[in-house]
């Protein structure tokens, strides 16, 4: 397609004269301090962790906080550009597709796509005067002592500032600045005749969908309308990239959305399981006690003859044997006080199975309340309670 070929044509790798083009910028802006050196390698140079924090500190006029120059290993080097990609950012400067690792491996791509972005948010300066004048910020700019012939302002008079002089170092920024768009416009027209320079039979075919114009008059000296069409396909590969990126991000959240479901589900998971396998245990505990207790009602219902009565009585371990007539379910603590027939104060506790522990002796009270039964049979254990115990205040 027509975007794709001018995208070759923009993003082609670069070649040795852009390269100078890029150490010469470099050196043009580590010029204006005295404390930095050139570089003639833009790859070491970028990735020194020396040279990108003073290009920073020359630019944005404030040093980068926390670098640590010259570093003293490994470590401090890409620490220092890390620091300089954070200071970017707190400066809302975001170099499109270059990051610190890809810089302090060395990079080129990612170095060049780094300069381009400073080049594009800082104020850069030129070696001549007018553009160092014009680079400075308005408070900069007044306290700028007048230059002297070609000095630039280093090494000129300090003379006091007057409206005369300050009009003219006004005319001549505007000077400059109209050379800069004469400049920028040779720029392009040169733009203009790269992309069209030795173009194919289906390059001409994919320009031509796309509405550029192939043909035009050799004494055709700049072009407007082409670059206004490269301005806009410009533009459009931006907004391209701008959604693709939106689409990346939106497709990470959905990502990091769907595992962190999946965790949470499974985890979920897991609670249940161990939550059913209790009920489970319980569940079996409260069968076999069920079982049991119908098991021992079962075989009393089902017991011919007198239901056996047996106690104890105090202290003794041999029990006392009885028997009556009724059935279990039907004996209560009256029947069963008429069958040991003792006079005085007692306490009655009768054997039994509880569903939770088991097997336990339960305390009976009421005279007509029925008395458990155990396998069959009442098992009782009778006690004389003492007669001290009746002036005990509680």
């Amino acid at each position: 397609s027509a975007d794709g070929w001018l995208r070759s044509k923009f993003f082609k790798p670069s070649s040795r004269e852009k390269v100078s083009t890029y150490v010469a910028w470099v050196n043009n802006q580590l010029t204006r301090s005295a404390h930095t050196q050139p570089i003639s390698n833009l790859e070491r140079g970028i990735s020194d962790g020396v040279t990108l924090p003073q290009l920073l500190h020359i630019l944005g006029e404030e040093p980068v906080p926390d670098v640590i120059l010259p570093p003293k290993s490994e470590a401090q080097r890409k620490q220092n550009i890390r620091l300089c990609f954070q200071y970017l950012q707190q400066r809302h400067i975001h170099p499109r597709n270059s990051t610190a690792p890809d810089v302090s491996s060395g990079n080129l791509k990612c170095i060049m796509r780094l300069l381009l972005a400073l080049a594009a948010n800082f104020k850069t300066y030129r070696s001549d005067a007018k553009s160092l004048r014009y680079g400075l910020s308005g408070s900069d700019l007044m306290n700028q002592p007048p230059t002297t012939g070609g000095g630039g302002g280093v090494g000129g008079k300090n003379e006091p500032p007057n409206n005369t002089e300050q009009g003219s170092e006004s005319e001549e920024n505007i000077d400059w600045v109209q050379d800069q768009v004469s400049e920028t416009r040779k720029q392009l027209e040169s733009l203009k005749q790269l992309l069209l320079q030795d173009i194919t039979d289906e390059e001409k075919v994919m320009l031509e969908e796309a509405g550029v114009e192939i043909a035009l008059p050799p004494s055709c000296t700049s072009c407007p309308e082409l670059g206004n069409r490269v301005k806009a396909l410009e533009e459009t590969l931006k907004q391209r990239d701008q959604q693709i990126m939106e689409l990346k991000a939106e497709v990470l959240h959905f990502t990091t959305r769907d595992k962190y479901l999946t965790t949470e589900l499974e985890e979920r998971g897991r609670q249940l399981a161990k939550a059913k396998t209790l009920h489970d245990k319980k569940q079996i505990v409260v069968d076999k006690s069920r079982s049991h207790h119908t098991n021992s009602f079962h075989r009393s219902q089902q017991q011919l003859g007198p239901t056996k009565i047996l106690y104890y009585f105090g202290s003794s371990t041999t029990p006392y044997l009885s028997q009556t007539t009724k059935r279990l379910g039907e004996i209560t603590l009256r029947d069963f006080k008429s069958v040991v027939d003792r006079s005085g104060k007692y306490r009655y506790d009768f054997k039994c199975h509880d569903p939770e522990f088991g097997t336990v002796k339960e305390e009976v009270i009421e005279e007509g309340a029925v008395l458990p039964g155990w396998d069959g049979k009442i098992v009782g254990f009778v006690e004389e309670q003492s007669s001290s115990l009746d002036h005990i205040e509680i």
